[in-house]
């Protein structure tokens, strides 16, 4: 990446805070990696708090003021133990913010790990620096879905709801990825001017498609001539709807459809326990795929899912789906029809829709796509990343924020 010479004298700096910083780690260490980098090259200096995971060697940014922090030893296998690992992690990050971070300065953190904004919260108060809070996650919203208490009823979640209200309201700026997730932290918070929506992005330059046809066959997969392939990549998890997808794909007609699955997670289990005791179905699960892999594998399907269980509106936005639009390939999104990725796939003809907990009536889709008579209907999804959600736009817009809150003028 190019650096320009610009350098600033604003005497305050900027903090980036984060569990995940590094573009091999997954898809939120991939979008701070971006947002730091270009911080660096506008000439911001960005000092970067991090967890210190040895397996990690890429280079995170020879600009940067680096500060490693012990990572957690927990494993989050438990609740107890996310738990802690995650008060472990809060604890160290909240260190280093009260040794280095001073009035002023401003602070640019994510919401991983979700305790660690409520001792920013208060921490704010006490130093007096400027916050600005990257939304991938709304706690404790999320903990319904994903099935860590049953109802919003629950006295535990009205707590959390309450003081997480307050502690949303406190950031001076509050970044968040879609319209959906917009219109959630509108009603959360006090002050709605100080939300930005900055979509995710893909970077064109390096996620395009790729012809390298051994990629399948390396993994033992052979897909027959005239098949039509769907695939899903990424997390395996319990707010996927995989198990919606999986009672679709059981009830599939069309032979010379396969499903392709790549990716790890809670429900991988699920996965290859369907996979073994449907013989009949052309269905294979090919592992986890490292970045230098990523773009083969994008490019070795027809057709990519995107998927998120019930309840999931304004939660989250699945980050693939600009991936798969950068390889020009069409979507089929399992989702809210009012979803950020449901409506950049309907409005702009880049593939299907269907609800989620609805097997029937995705199977009945899958089964129309796979007669093949919908290439002149589908507009280039490629074309649709470039033109509206490209890494230039998105990236100028983190740093415009940072500069406003140094009072830098751009």
């Amino acid at each position: 990446m190019m650096i320009t010479d610009k350098k600033y004298t604003n005497t305050n700096s900027i903090f980036v805070v984060s569990e995940f910083v590094f573009k091999s780690q997954n898809s939120t260490g991939y979008y701070w990696f971006k947002i730091i980098n270009k911080l660096a090259n506008d000439g911001l200096a960005p000092k970067v708090i991090y967890p210190n995971y040895k397996i990690n060697n890429n280079v995170l940014c020879e600009q940067c003021y680096k500060i490693p922090i012990k990572p957690s030893v927990f494993e989050k296998k438990t609740l107890i133990t996310r738990v802690v690992s995650q008060l472990s992690l809060s604890y160290r990050f909240l260190s280093a913010l009260i040794k280095h971070v001073k009035r002023n300065d401003v602070v640019l953190s994510g919401t991983n790990p979700a305790l660690l904004l409520f001792f920013l919260y208060i921490l704010k108060s006490v130093i007096g620096f400027k916050w600005i809070l990257l939304v991938h996650d709304i706690f404790p919203d999320n903990l319904i879905p994903s099935g860590i208490l049953r109802t919003k009823r629950n006295i535990l979640y009205r707590v959390l709801y309450r003081l997480y209200r307050a502690v949303y309201s406190s950031p001076d700026k509050l970044i968040v990825i879609g319209s959906d997730m917009h219109n959630i932290m509108s009603k959360k918070i006090k002050t709605k001017e100080n939300i930005i929506l900055i979509n995710n992005w893909a970077d064109e330059n390096e996620v395009f498609p790729s012809n390298k046809s051994d990629f399948l066959l390396n993994r033992g997969i052979r897909i027959q001539e005239g098949s039509v392939v769907f695939q899903f990549l990424g997390n395996i998890g319990r707010l996927q709807g995989i198990d919606n997808l999986l009672q679709s794909i059981k009830l599939i007609k069309n032979k010379k459809t396969v499903f392709l699955f790549f990716g790890n997670g809670s429900y991988l289990y699920k996965l290859k326990e369907f996979i073994k005791d449907n013989h009949n179905i052309n269905i294979f699960y090919g592992g986890e795929v490292q970045e230098n892999d990523r773009n083969f594998c994008l490019s070795s399907c027809d057709i990519a899912f995107v998927t998120l269980d019930s309840g999931m509106y304004g939660l989250g936005v699945p980050s693939k789906a600009y991936f798969s639009m950068g390889v020009n390939k069409p979507i089929l999104t399992v989702m809210d029809a009012n979803s950020e990725i449901a409506k950049v796939v309907t409005e702009n003809q880049i593939g299907w829709y269907c609800e989620p907990n609805k097997p029937e009536e995705l199977a009945n889709l899958i089964d129309k796509i796979s007669e093949g008579n919908w290439s002149n209907d589908i507009k280039s999804s490629r074309e649709v990343l470039i033109n509206k959600y490209s890494q230039t736009r998105s990236l100028d817009m983190f740093s415009n924020t940072v500069k406003d809150a140094l009072n830098i003028s751009h």
